[in-house]
């Protein structure tokens, strides 16, 4: 078992950084609330909590990534074969629901902002 991925397809799959979209987010969220009171009404009624519902989405659709990832590291372990990181499909399932959730959320906005 090797530490050194042999292919792309092996660093996509082992090591990802599942929360980076989350913790930006999430640091984006928080910046806000620190201005809130100077911010414009649309950001306040209507991005901030969008933007909050964003972030939950995508904690628990990380969540749900790290487990499947972490299931098939240990099936494959006590296999004893190398661990292959989350199943092909799982991946590219997961990776769709966050193009969902983020087109959801810019699209709410978009369509909030017009009425």
């Amino acid at each position: 078992m090797s530490i050194i991925p042999e292919s792309f397809e092996d660093v996509i799959r082992t090591f990802r950084h599942a929360y980076g979209i989350t913790l930006v987010s999430a640091f984006v969220l928080g910046l806000l609330l620190l201005f809130h009171s100077e911010l414009p009404q649309f950001m306040k009624e209507v991005f901030i909590p969008s933007l909050a519902v964003y972030v939950l989405g995508t904690g628990l659709l990380t969540g749900i990534d790290i487990r499947l990832t972490v299931s098939a590291n240990t099936k494959a372990i006590v296999a004893k074969q190398d661990p292959k990181g989350i199943p092909p499909l799982a991946l590219i399932i997961i990776t769709i629901a966050h193009v969902l959730l983020f087109i959801g959320f810019i699209a709410y906005n978009i369509y909030r902002c017009a009425l």
